[in-house]
């Protein structure tokens, strides 16, 4: 199965957070991004979005930390 390439976009925050735990439950995947989020200092700083989404400078820092998610689907 050929995998598509991540592609750098706005993401809602539990869509991109299924992309890093797609074995995981919506609330389950949302709450280990959120918590991988906390534990990194730059991300601290730079993911604030109050929303329902990311935006994607956001989405470009999550990824330049943390690498690309595991599935694209």
């Amino acid at each position: 199965m050929k995998q598509e390439p991540f592609v750098i976009r706005a993401y809602g925050k539990s869509e991109l957070a299924l992309l890093y735990r797609p074995e995981a439950s919506k609330d389950a995947a949302l709450k280990t991004l959120k918590y991988w989020i906390q534990l990194n200092p730059r991300l601290r700083k730079l993911v604030k979005s109050p929303g329902d989404f990311y935006t994607p400078k956001e989405v470009k820092a999550i990824v330049e930390e943390l690498g690309e998610p595991f599935s694209t689907q």
